[in-house]
């Protein structure tokens, strides 16, 4: 899978950060906001499960069944989101 698994990783990784640091800076939720916001986390994952069922492509049905079943790529996620993440959260948190 070589380049192919770093770039779905990689855009995962920026899609989970942007959307944690926008639901850490928005402070006045409504349920319209809300659902904008679960709609985009659940493109996300519509996009993945488009670009997997591509006839055309050479890495077909790779995302759902090597990738994103990997206990491996979970973890290194969450580890990266986190680390990403935190020292801004942190950041806001002390100021």
């Amino acid at each position: 899978m070589g380049t192919y698994a770093y770039g779905v990783y990689g855009t995962l990784v920026c899609v989970a950060i942007h959307h944690l640091q926008m639901g850490q800076n928005t402070k006045n939720w409504t349920v319209l906001l809300a659902g904008f916001f679960f709609l985009s986390v659940g493109l996300t994952f519509l996009s993945c499960e488009l670009t997997d069922i591509g006839k055309d492509s050479f890495v077909r049905k790779s995302i759902w069944s090597v990738l994103l079943n990997s206990p491996v790529f979970w973890f290194s996620m969450i580890l990266v989101v986190f680390t990403m993440w935190f020292p801004i959260y942190m950041a806001k948190q002390v100021r």
